[in-house]
């Protein structure tokens, strides 16, 4: 694989991530509230300067961000009134909640921002979901790495001369 077709890959997700920052924004718009902007900033945040990273190629290592952002999108919970959910894109995870825990569900959606936090909901029922898409962004990452690194190794930036 070509220097050029990683870097390719690379912008692809940050231009993924920085539209995931665009429908951020117009959700906050359509929802203003000063509590949305504390619990969403930063996230905005963090997407952005995700995106923007692998977007310029800031740096050594541009997909750190990426991979925190991705990593915080996997799993979604609530627990005994106290829960977490965030999800910026593509969406489609499978998910479980109380009281019966048979059921088992999908769930999809095409584009979204969400952010959730429940601290002593009244509400104290059980939901555990897992988000693929994130997961499939960072196998990317790590494959676009790996060959680089690999890139790399065969093509040495510097030379030893005795």
């Amino acid at each position: 694989m070509k220097l050029e077709s990683i870097n390719t890959g690379y912008r692809i997700i940050g231009i993924y991530q920085i539209l995931c920052v665009l429908w951020a924004v117009y959700v906050l718009v359509t929802a203003f509230s000063m509590q949305n902007i504390l619990l969403f900033m930063p996230f905005i945040l963090l997407l952005l300067m995700a995106g923007l990273n692998l977007l310029l190629l800031k740096g050594k290592k541009p997909y750190r961000l990426t991979i925190i952002n991705q990593l915080l999108q996997i799993v979604q919970f609530q627990i005994g009134g106290y829960g977490f959910l965030y999800s910026a894109g593509v969406y489609l995870s499978l998910g479980m909640d109380a009281p019966d825990f048979n059921r088992v569900f999908i769930s999809m959606r095409s584009w979204t921002f969400t952010c959730l936090f429940r601290l002593n909901a009244i509400d104290p029922a059980f939901y555990l979901a897992f988000n693929f898409v994130p997961v499939l962004i960072i196998l990317i990452v790590v494959l676009l790495n790996s060959y680089k690194q690999a890139l790399d190794k065969d093509h040495p930036q510097f030379k030893v001369e005795p």
